[in-house]
């Protein structure tokens, strides 16, 4: 039996900062439960998240957005909102720095 109470077959979850930690951790639950994983990240040279979702069957893809980029997130609101209907959330999981002033 799974751990999961519910299962979340054809819905797709949008996670930042899933390359690494937990956000990693919470692509790979979701995917685990049924949830396709849209991983929004910087670039793709890390695709160790989006391999191990595959190798377990499920399906993941990877956006590329930089989440400090006003221009990117502009980009990735359509997609978000418009392109794929099925979205059940997004998680954010992503950390900023900012230079000191």
């Amino acid at each position: 039996m799974s751990r999961f109470p519910i299962r979340l077959i054809k819905l797709i979850n949008r996670i930042t900062g899933a390359t690494r930690g937990i956000g990693s951790r919470m692509a790979l639950a979701l995917s685990k439960a049924g949830a396709d994983i849209i991983l929004v990240q910087r670039n793709t040279t890390n695709t160790t998240t989006k391999e191990t979702i595959e190798q377990a069957g499920g399906k993941a893809d990877i956006v590329v957005c930089d989440l400090a980029s006003k221009e990117d997130v502009a980009k990735l609101i359509p997609h978000v909102t418009g392109e794929l209907k099925r979205t059940l959330d997004i998680v954010v999981n992503c950390g900023m720095s900012r230079p000191r002033t």
